[in-house]
């Protein structure tokens, strides 16, 4: 669907507020109001509509002319008067909007936030383009301010608009029905027969009222995105305009936005803004809107932020380990604080995208995930520890963290003797211990538990996979105790990313090294276990060779999340040593399941070697060049 346009020599106004879906104005609907990135057309909103309209909104959508050469503060005040002039019949009730900022369009947002907040009951901030100055380290606002895509030729600015599809989408997520969409963001004409009731149109008939190719031209002038790219290279807001701003606002940020850095900026803009919250859409990438699974509607209903006749959800609970939460000052949490967690996640996020292309991790099962917008309970994650434990557990944390869980690890006390302990600390680790689960699961956290400890991590030759837990149900009876849910979950490919060449036994065996190692332990710490604490000795990959670092194959990962357990349910007597046990052993059923499940999956996988996985990668990009292709023509 796209929006609709006519050929027509009238002048056309700069700035206008398109009705994309009339609605009866007597039924006083609540008012949304959508900017959009830099093709300042609103179509972007379109795949919303029906659920927005079905939420009770009336839409607008503002359109920006191509040939508006416009400041900040030029189109700020060119769009006051028509919020103004739109609210001004409307119930004392309804005279202020839902403002919906994409890219270009949050920038813009955030503008009429801090300038007239008496318009504003709520807004919702999607990829905010307040960080194009950190995009591509700094080289987009560089070609910015060269002006020289100004200077482009028509040919050339038309294949530099279609290479930049990837960048945007990814065309398996948003369908092949978002062709007409994208080009009609490309159009640069207003529709006038909005006001008529005719709203959205085909793509083949929109086609027709231009007159064939010849009607209009298809991309925004080079000019005009020149313009509108300098815009944001000079338009930053500094942080104490931005901590003025009290419009409730939800930051909504693609976990796999390619343009903006658009996840770190959102954690930023959370820490600035005082009532803001944010969420990551684990697999979305920058025009989220356009995409299939990304249901706005659905997300505000979620979150609290649909119009005030609608059913809001209870507040999220300030302890749990959710990523949406609210950016007031909050108590610091359990060995950390919050900010602090979510910069050394960012940190170590955009250090783990590269491996994550290559790794390219394999996830199932994330419908048994609790919902972590509206959990308030305590969650643990219960699972099989890997080989050394250091090649899966970054991606399972990241994987976890994109999906609104900051999970909280249970971590052996000897890394503490290191540099390692305060590396983990970063990242939301505390030494294990009894006393420390008690505390983060009393704080309503997020918690991951490897039953298995050292011993697992430090596996012999020939275990791979094999569960090396304790015949105790501690874990389960703490977790009752605190009406915790458990999520077990598997975890397959670390043991078979390293060959060793001497395993924990072979070492303590051996008439050199093993005194060695006990005598180097016991300087160490005295308390600690060889058993456990030592680690084996692997092979380089691909030579044979030992090595005393251990250098990991690129072994593709696997995760299954199995079905949650409710101890409240599944446990009515937390002091039944029987039943303690009956659930400690379904836990560890599950765990043993996923594995054999993940083994199956892995055995048909296609992609599971390297080279098989690159060549895949590569032709999935396929789809955009065909996308390109549809644009263009």
């Amino acid at each position: 669907m796209i929006l609709q346009v006519t050929a027509s020599s009238a002048p056309q106004p700069q700035v206008s507020l398109l009705q994309p879906v009339p609605v009866d104005a007597s039924a006083s609907k609540p008012l949304l109001v959508y900017f959009s990135g830099t093709d300042g057309t609103g179509n972007a909103i379109a795949p919303q509509l029906p659920g927005l309209i079905a939420a009770g909104f009336d839409v607008r959508c503002l359109y920006i002319a191509m040939t508006n050469r416009s400041s900040w503060e030029q189109l700020l005040a060119e769009v006051l008067p028509l919020l103004r002039t739109l609210v001004a019949d409307r119930p004392a009730n309804q005279r202020r909007v839902t403002l919906v900022g994409e890219s270009f369009g949050g920038c813009l947002a955030l503008r009429l936030a801090i300038a007239a907040p008496q318009l504003l009951e709520r807004m919702v901030l999607v990829n905010p383009a307040t960080c194009f100055a950190k995009s591509y380290g700094g080289l987009s606002s560089f070609i910015a301010g060269t002006n020289l895509l100004s200077l482009f030729p028509e040919t050339l600015y038309q294949a530099a608009q279609a290479v930049m599809i990837p960048l945007l989408l990814d065309p398996e997520k948003v369908g092949r029905n978002t062709v007409g969409a994208i080009k009609s963001m490309m159009i640069m004409t207003p529709p006038p027969n909005f006001k008529a009731g005719q709203g959205f149109v085909a793509a083949d008939e929109g086609r027709r009222q231009l007159g064939g190719p010849q009607g209009l031209q298809l991309y925004l002038p080079a000019a005009t995105a020149s313009w509108r790219l300098r815009l944001l290279r000079e338009g930053d807001v500094p942080d104490h305009q931005l901590a003025t701003i009290r419009t409730p606002t939800l930051i909504l940020a693609s976990a796999e936005d390619r343009l903006l850095p658009s996840r770190a900026e959102s954690a930023r803009l959370q820490r600035v803004i005082p009532d803001a919250r944010r969420l990551l859409l684990p697999s979305s990438g920058h025009t989220a809107l356009l995409e299939e699974a990304v249901n706005l509607a659905d997300i505000m209903k979620r979150t609290g932020f649909l119009p005030e006749d609608q059913p809001a959800p209870a507040p999220v609970s300030q302890g749990s380990a959710e990523l949406l939460r609210s950016g007031a000052a909050e108590p610091e949490s359990y060995l950390g604080s919050w900010d602090a967690i979510d910069e050394a996640y960012e940190a170590g996020a955009g250090t783990l995208e590269l491996f994550r292309n290559i790794i390219s991790p394999a996830m199932s099962g994330v419908e048994h995930l609790p919902d972590p917008l509206s959990t308030k309970r305590p969650i643990l994650f219960v699972g099989n520890h890997t080989l050394y434990g250091v090649y899966d557990l970054p991606f399972l944390m990241y994987e976890l963290y994109i999906r609104g869980f900051k999970a909280r690890g249970l971590a052996h006390p000897s890394h503490w003797q290191g540099p390692v302990g305060e590396f983990f600390e970063r990242y939301g680790a505390v030494k294990a211990s009894p006393m420390a689960a008690y505390r983060l699961l009393k704080e309503k956290q997020a918690v991951l538990l490897f039953p298995g400890g050292g011993r697992e991590v430090n596996k012999r030759k020939g275990e791979a996979y094999q569960l090396q837990w304790r015949d105790s149900p501690d874990f389960v009876r703490l977790a009752a105790k605190l009406k915790a849910i458990i999520v077990p979950f598997a975890a397959l490919g670390a043991d078979d990313a390293f060959d060793l060449a001497l395993d924990t036994d072979e070492i303590l065996g051996s008439p050199l090294l093993g005194p060695l190692a006990r005598a180097l332990l016991a300087r160490v710490d005295p308390a600690l276990d060889p058993a456990e604490t030592v680690f084996p000795i692997s092979k380089l990959p691909y030579t044979g060779l030992p090595s005393l670092v251990p250098i990991p194959k690129p072994e593709r990962l696997y995760f299954r999340f199995l079905p949650a357990i409710d101890t409240t349910q599944a446990l009515q007597n937390v002091g039944d040593a029987e039943q303690c046990m009956r659930v400690y052993g379904g836990v560890k059923a599950r765990v043993l399941a996923g594995i054999a499940e993940l083994k199956a999956e892995r055995e048909a996988d296609p992609e599971r070697h390297l080279p098989r996985r690159l060549l895949a990668q590569a032709k999935r990009m396929m789809p955009a060049f065909d996308l390109m292709k549809d644009v263009i023509h």
